[in-house]
């Protein structure tokens, strides 16, 4: 009973949210009412304040979650609030300069930390555009993170933060020459050789490893990207074996999309070996989201499989995402599955399978929508 008198609770408050002139879609006067009023924080932190049915059904989803008492942490919050602001605009897609400029500040840190020259930022000329590199704003923030703990584990061998910083200037700056190979080691005061010990050795092998399988992702060398982190993945001493697995599958979709003309060539095969191509990576996905020792992965491997299952699974996925969408502690993982149950949203859709609180959310959303057409 308690969604029942949740529904008409909300429905008597928030009936003259939706002025009838705004019920068409795309329609000047509904573009006022198709999202929640700025700054989007607030209501991503529970501040609902007035809803109308003109809202898009991802902002109606996410504000049954807080009526139904689905717990939302700060995370998943900060990622619905970037997706909100870039579909009004507020964010460029694919727009990195933030996550730059935590790179940036991070790695000048770091270097200085040692007494290092900070004529060593620049970054080599680029072999490809920046927009098919398709780096994601994470490969930054990751970087921040390692370049911050490299300096702590190598203060002993500044030379070898060197080394580790001019491999990632190289990659993100879109080099596709082979990474030049490991230095011998390390000199001291006088110029005589230090051999690091073993545990910083594995650690610059690991680093190494994992730039190599990354510059081939980056540079498109699809095969030679998934062969390098399987084999990281194999590894156990590795701090990135649980990474190395989510971008296995990375790279199979990647692979597929570089592949897959947008307009479609009209021929069979190819849109056979697409859907062969996106089946691999759900398979990947699949085996990595089974598994509890890969957790750390798991809200980035969602994200990848909302996107697979929109494109080969569109009408069952469809019924599914409403499940997905509240399901609690689901992390980044939230804001794709709501971006994409807001694309695949269709009024009056039936999800006779559904469980009860989805079927519940489906017809509220209906009746919201109804109100706001009468």
């Amino acid at each position: 009973m308690k969604p029942l008198l949740a529904l008409c609770l909300w429905l008597l408050l928030l009936w003259p949210a939706a002025p009838a002139e705004a019920c068409g879609p795309g329609g000047d006067q509904a573009s006022m009412y198709s999202h929640p009023d700025a700054p989007f924080e607030r209501f991503a932190a529970g501040h609902l304040e007035m809803l109308a049915g003109t809202h898009h059904p991802m902002h109606l989803a996410y504000a049954w979650r807080w009526m139904m008492g689905v717990p939302t942490t700060p995370e998943e919050q900060r990622a619905v609030v970037d997706t909100w602001k870039r579909m009004e605009g507020e964010l460029e897609r694919g727009d990195t300069s933030k996550e730059q400029g935590v790179w940036n500040e991070a790695r000048s840190l770091a270097l200085h930390s040692l007494g290092l020259d900070s004529a060593r930022l620049t970054s080599p000329r680029s072999d490809i555009p920046e927009e098919e590199r398709h780096i994601h704003g994470d490969a930054f923030e990751r970087a921040a993170e390692t370049v911050g703990t490299l300096s702590r584990l190598w203060r002993k061998h500044p030379a070898l933060l060197l080394e580790w910083v001019d491999a990632q200037n190289a990659i993100f700056a879109g080099s596709c020459q082979p990474l030049p190979a490991l230095s011998a080691g390390d000199l001291d005061d006088v110029g005589r050789p230090v051999k690091p010990s073993a545990s910083v050795q594995a650690r610059r092998q690991a680093e190494r490893d994992y730039q190599v399988a990354a510059s081939h992702l980056y540079c498109s060398r699809f095969d030679e990207a998934l062969a390098a982190f399987q084999a990281i993945e194999g590894h156990r001493d590795t701090p990135y074996r649980a990474r190395a697995a989510y971008l296995v599958a990375r790279t199979q979709v990647r692979r597929a999309l570089k592949e897959h003309s947008p307009w479609g060539s009209g021929q069979p095969e190819e849109q056979a070996r697409f859907m062969a191509r996106l089946d691999e990576a759900d398979a990947t996905i699949t085996r990595i989201l089974a598994r509890p020792r890969l957790r750390a992965v798991h809200a980035q491997t969602r994200r990848l499989r909302s996107l697979v299952r929109s494109r080969t699974q569109r009408e069952a996925w469809a019924c599914t995402l409403p499940t997905l969408v509240l399901q609690p502690g689901t992390g980044s993982a939230l804001a794709a599955e709501l971006g994409d149950f807001d694309l695949s949203f269709e009024p009056g859709r039936k999800c006779p399978s559904s469980p009860a609180p989805t079927q519940e959310l489906l017809q509220w959303i209906h009746v919201m929508q109804q109100a706001a057409e009468t």
